[in-house]
């Protein structure tokens, strides 16, 4: 989710604002939707008229997504998880499992985050 959002195009290879342009909303979108105000009205407007399908209309998406705190929320939520999986990792027995799911959930947060 944060990658469609923070990445540029060249470190995915995808779009950036793909899961806009798809119809697809996700946590930082979400995140402003639900806050309410001008930011998740102008949001819902962009997509909602299709205006995301285009280039100006995506990123002027994007940075309400950016600028109303779609991405530090969706990094907050993402490091919640991660704290949670560790936790979950906890009650098992020390193995080379248990060190690649721990890594596995380091990794995915300093990919997207």
């Amino acid at each position: 989710d944060l990658l469609d959002v923070t990445a540029s195009e060249e470190q995915t290879g995808k779009p950036v604002g793909g899961d806009l342009r798809n119809g697809v909303i996700t946590a930082p979108s979400m995140f402003i939707l639900e806050g309410g105000g001008k930011n998740a009205a102008r949001l819902k407007e962009l997509i909602d008229s299709r205006a995301v399908l285009e280039d100006g209309g995506v990123q002027e998406a994007l940075k309400i997504i950016r600028d109303g705190g779609g991405v530090d929320k969706t990094i907050e939520l993402a490091g919640d998880y991660a704290r949670k999986s560790k936790e979950c990792l906890s009650v098992l027995p020390d193995s080379q499992y248990k060190s690649a799911l721990a890594s596995l959930s380091d990794y995915v947060m300093n990919r997207t985050c």
